[in-house]
């Protein structure tokens, strides 16, 4: 696939990559479960959505792995917030950056009463949300910034598994905005594939990797789960915290069995704006 698409192009190649990788997410559709969507939704009372969603949102048509997956991740953002004493309140407001079909977000009315808005550039996916998941203003947005919204509007932002799949130029565009929307003092909650990542790298990417630079495949297909972007912990402190003070963080373990504990693989980070 990337030796035909490198000879086109750069429109082109895109649109070729995408093209691809989208035929794949409906062949895992297709080849995945019978019974998904007639599975239950879990504790909550919200609509499951179509396999397709889910296979663009998790790279997986079941909806086990959605509904644990959501629920674990927000428990874990939960978990920093109350370790580190910080409360909202129904005054307040937040925000799911990238929030797909509601993975996370169906599970924030069991936690928080704050109001809680949602975004994503994948329209069908936004239109799903409003449709139903109505506690949440889901809103339409771009590849690029800006944000729909006023300065300072929000005390919470959380963006889990979206860097992961921008390119560099994307990642500092989407950080500067989502410290204009932020309040003062307010926190945002983000996720990068870090640590127990390294495994997963060629020896070149490896390399670069140790040397604190981040790691992109496929920056062409940004936006998607075809680029794939890998964060050394000294590149998320020296390059993307700026204007943002460290609060706490969040890093993968595994047991004896080299099983994955806890709900979330990826590094994650809770910091404040100033």
């Amino acid at each position: 696939m990337r030796a035909v698409a490198d000879r086109l192009p750069k429109r082109a190649r895109r649109a070729a990559l995408i093209a691809s990788w989208r035929a794949y997410e409906r062949w895992l559709v297709l080849t995945g479960e019978s019974s998904a969507e007639s599975a239950p939704s879990g504790t909550d009372d919200w609509p499951l959505p179509p396999a397709r969603h889910r296979v663009t949102v998790v790279g997986d048509p079941g909806p086990a792995y959605f509904l644990r997956s959501g629920k674990g991740q927000v428990d874990l953002v939960k978990r920093l917030l109350d370790r580190n004493s910080i409360t909202l309140d129904a005054s307040q407001e937040i925000l799911d950056f990238g929030c797909g079909c509601g993975r996370m977000a169906r599970w924030w009315p069991t936690v928080s009463d704050s109001r809680l808005f949602g975004c994503d550039y994948n329209s069908t996916l936004v239109e799903w949300c409003s449709e139903n998941l109505t506690f949440m203003e889901a809103q339409g947005t771009g590849l690029e910034p800006p944000l729909p919204y006023e300065d300072g509007k929000f005390a919470l932002i959380y963006a889990l598994s979206v860097f992961t799949h921008l390119s560099s130029d994307l990642e500092q565009a989407w950080l500067s905005e989502l410290r204009r929307v932020l309040a003062p003092g307010g926190y945002l909650f983000f996720s990068v594939a870090g640590s127990d990542f390294e495994r997963d790298l060629t020896p070149g990417e490896l390399s670069d990797y140790k040397a604190g630079e981040a790691v992109v495949r496929f920056p062409e297909g940004a936006g998607s789960n075809l680029c794939a972007t890998f964060h050394p912990p000294e590149y998320v402190r020296t390059r993307m915290l700026t204007g943002l003070e460290e609060v706490d963080s969040y890093t993968p373990v595994r047991d004896e069995s080299d099983r994955m504990r806890g709900p979330l693989r990826q590094d994650a980070y809770l910091v404040r704006g100033a």
